[in-house]
């Protein structure tokens, strides 16, 4: 229901479509986007994130079942390597950029062209 709810109002408050559509995919781990990763990829690597700091364990996926993890980290989880991406992203954000979403990083140099 919640993501129901935010949707109604992130439309009526004119939000862009990329919230929206953030905010409809909050609770879909098998979420993927065939023209490449999004914003709620991001949304859904935070809160994975978030699940594994407070040890819900039981209430996600393995990391390897969740397409926005798996784009992000060329199908093998690395927890140190999704936390930068994340970081950057949020730093990101904080200037007022937008991030864009290109995967996946570079996991030899731990650098994305992008982030």
């Amino acid at each position: 229901m919640a993501p129901k709810a935010g949707v109604l109002l992130a439309k009526k408050w004119r939000f862009s479509e990329e919230i929206v559509r953030s905010i409809e995919h909050s609770r879909d781990w098998s979420y993927e986007n065939k023209e490449g990763p999004d914003l709620v990829n991001i949304v859904l690597m935070a809160k994975y994130h978030y699940f594994l700091s407070r040890s819900r364990m039981k209430m996600i996926p393995k990391a390897r079942d969740v397409p926005s993890i798996s784009a992000a980290t060329s199908g093998k989880f690395d927890q140190d390597l999704s936390l930068q991406i994340l970081g950057r992203a949020r730093e990101l954000i904080k200037r007022g950029a937008r991030p864009t979403y290109n995967y996946p990083i570079d996991s030899t140099t731990r650098s994305s062209p992008c982030f």
